[in-house]
């Protein structure tokens, strides 16, 4: 299936595994808002967790309580 430039504008991919030593699972969210809840519960449950901008490849990290861009956050 084709995925359209557009279509990935909004979507983050989060990378999901229970250790570094065991594979991974993807779980694409459709906005940040969704990206940040999908990301509290899935830490919640023990889960190792890397947020990624589908778009501009960017990596997000929590930051009081909300998803930030990484690099943004090196600058605080």
């Amino acid at each position: 299936m084709h995925v359209g430039t557009s279509a990935l504008r909004d979507e983050f991919c989060l990378y999901l595994w229970r250790s570094v030593n065991m594979p991974g699972t993807l779980y694409m969210a459709k906005d940040l808002r969704h990206a940040q809840t999908v990301y509290a519960g899935l830490i919640a449950e023990g889960y190792v967790v890397k947020v990624v901008h589908a778009r501009t490849n960017t990596e997000y990290e929590m930051s009081d309580g909300s998803l930030l861009p990484a690099q943004s956050l090196s600058h605080r």
